[in-house]
């Protein structure tokens, strides 16, 4: 006795899969077996002794086929959705394709109903270390209305013969309230133009995937890319992939020993810096305050050393980090984040402390007094000036043990001109909570314009809010007042209340830098060395107010690590501006490297810093 078996086999390259009647590859009738004068078996037409089959669609010759395709390389004319794109080309000069059986993937063909078709790797063994992704390069395009024609990617030990989708995310059912491995198709991806990363597609960090298989570890795995048609019109050409990959991250390379975050006042960006290696590439991560995600911003690769945020605004603050990574091989952790703000250079900083605080304020002298206004007075040496930040120093030392709440009011004045006093209001800013012990940055809701007189910003606390910020060390500017009644303002000649502007210049006549000073009020200021980035020479201007005659002064340069490398000027400097130059060298003679230096200017009790940028 015998036994008869008709097999049908492809390489990887086509489609393998018994679709029932949705798939039609191969059908056999009419079989005999006979000798010359004997008839042993037959089948006519029939399937009696046979597995036959109900032929729904039939699809064209070669339609049928998952097959390697080459680009048309024939073709010479604009292809639609992929002009001038350079990334439409995969690396090689094969991909795996679903289409209308041709042999190049034209960008106005289709692909056919009823498929389910796929492209199967070979075995492939798994490391025992975890994590392993899958990744590859994809230009799905195609849709469904109804998602009927999707693709997956899935994944089954040589031992299984049952394939499941390597992306799977453990869900509740939302009637059920069951629990289950929801294994995810992919679907209505019309439009993707250009080779994309899978993990990049749906949003992955580098070196890793949605198509986790680390379940499979240790095992001998198949792949398959597994495509899925319905009996709807196809809208788009079909899918194409290229790439794969499959990969444990547990090499990650080292940060840099450190990066640097460097405002540009003159254009409101901000510039990271740092020292990469080769091979390397690193993301640029960014946060704000009350932000509980951080962001990818950015990527610099191929030695590239520097990269500049353009999405900065004034008055926000930024805080940094960075990632590094190699593809396949690892990830780092996320470095320290770094903290800055941009100010507009067009904004002039203006206050009358000396930015050391010294006391707090307590109106009345009676801790329990409350609603009422601490103000400090600012006069325009030129006219329109507008603002819509200030800063705050506060304090919370005496809140009668219990927590602090940061809460209050801002108010903007314009000045009585007869007493000199606040007037009217001009805008308030409420807090119900956020402020702090130290430097507050207040942002009005609109910018304030001041075309003649004087102005106030007043500060008044609520119950258990912080108190404001004073210096009282000589000299005092006289320009602080609080309401001692309903309505009289007392001046306070001891003190200085904390309270500096940022007023917008760009309006004022053209000065030279010898004229900066009588810009604003009398008080040591440390201007921003020019040029910068310099290399190797730059000059730092400083001023001394004119009510200091003979002051001492001393100016340093120091590095990143707080370290001196020279000292620019120590000595006693008249009234007015001074300008000393650097040649990037140490107090040796010897040049330094290139990187970001502090220059600190001191006087008394006051201390300024100015951060400068040499590039060699």
């Amino acid at each position: 006795a015998v036994m008869l078996r008709f097999a049908f086999a492809s390489d990887m390259g086509y489609s393998t899969t018994d679709g029932g009647p949705d798939l039609w590859g191969w059908e056999i009738d009419s079989i005999e077996v006979y000798s010359p004068d004997t008839m042993f078996f037959a089948n006519y037409g029939t399937t009696d002794d046979m597995v036959g089959k109900s032929i729904v669609f039939v699809p064209p010759p070669g339609g049928d086929l998952w097959h390697v395709a080459e680009l048309d390389p024939t073709y010479s004319g604009d292809i639609p959705a992929y002009n001038d794109n350079p990334d439409f080309l995969p690396s090689g000069t094969h991909i795996a394709t679903v289409q209308r059986g041709q042999d190049y993937f034209y960008i106005d063909s289709t692909y056919n109903k009823w498929m389910q078709n796929y492209y199967t790797t070979g075995p492939i063994s798994l490391p025992d270390t975890t994590p392993i992704y899958i990744d590859l390069k994809q230009i799905p395009y195609f849709a469904d209305d109804d998602y009927g024609d999707w693709w997956q990617v899935q994944v089954r030990p040589v031992d299984s013969t049952d394939f499941e989708g390597a992306w799977r995310e453990w869900v509740q059912n939302s009637t059920t309230g069951e629990w289950y491995w929801a294994h995810w198709v992919y679907n209505n991806v019309a439009g993707l133009e250009s080779w994309t990363d899978f993990s990049y597609y749906w949003g992955s960090l580098a070196n890793t995937s949605p198509l986790d298989i680390s379940r499979f570890a240790g095992q001998d795995v198949y792949l398959r890319i597994f495509f899925n048609s319905d009996g709807d019109d196809p809208l788009g050409p079909g899918l194409m992939i290229d790439d794969l990959a499959v990969f444990a991250p547990i090499n990650p390379p080292a940060l840099p020993d450190t990066f640097y975050v460097t405002p540009n006042g003159e254009d409101t960006t901000v510039t990271i810096n740092f020292e990469p290696e080769d091979g390397v590439t690193y993301e640029i991560w960014r946060t704000t305050p009350g932000d509980q995600y951080i962001h990818w911003v950015g990527t610099l690769s191929n030695g590239e050393s520097s990269w500049t945020d353009t999405s900065a605004v004034p008055f926000q603050i930024y805080y940094y980090g960075l990632r590094a990574t190699v593809r396949y091989e690892g990830s780092s952790d996320w470095s320290m984040f770094q903290g800055t703000i941009v100010i507009p250079s067009i904004l002039k900083e203006v206050g009358f402390d000396d930015a050391q605080r010294d006391s707090f304020f307590v109106p009345g002298g009676n801790y329990k007094l409350r609603h009422k206004v601490t103000a400090v007075k600012f006069t325009p040496k030129y006219y329109p000036v507008s603002f819509e930040a200030f800063k705050v120093y506060l304090d919370t030392t005496l809140i009668n043990g219990r927590d602090p709440q940061g809460k209050g009011y801002f108010y903007i004045y314009n000045a009585d001109p007869e007493t000199g006093w606040p007037d009217s209001v001009l805008q308030e800013k409420q807090f119900s909570a956020g402020l702090t012990t130290g430097v507050n940055l207040i942002v009005l809701d609109s910018a304030v314009t001041i075309n003649e007189g004087s102005f106030f910003i007043g500060w008044e606390r609520q119950r258990y809010s912080p108190y404001i910020s004073v210096d009282t060390s000589d000299p005092i500017d006289g320009n602080t007042y609080w309401n001692d009644t309903d309505t009289t303002w007392a001046q306070l000649t001891d003190m200085d209340a904390m309270i500096h502007v940022y007023m917008d210049t760009s309006s004022y006549p053209v000065v030279n830098i010898e004229d900066v000073q009588s810009i604003v009020a009398d008080r040591f200021m440390l201007l921003q060395n020019y040029p910068n980035p310099f290399n190797p020479t730059t000059i730092v201007p400083f001023v001394v107010p004119a009510n200091r005659t003979n002051a001492k002064v001393k100016v340093d340069v120091f590095n990143i690590l707080g370290q001196k490398v020279i000292t620019l000027f120590d000595g006693k400097a008249k009234p007015g501006l001074h300008k000393l130059e650097w040649n990037g060298k140490n107090e040796l003679g010897k040049k330094v490297g290139s990187g970001i230096y502090l220059v600190r200017m001191k006087s008394g009790k006051t201390e300024l810093y100015k951060r400068m940028l040499l590039i060699k």
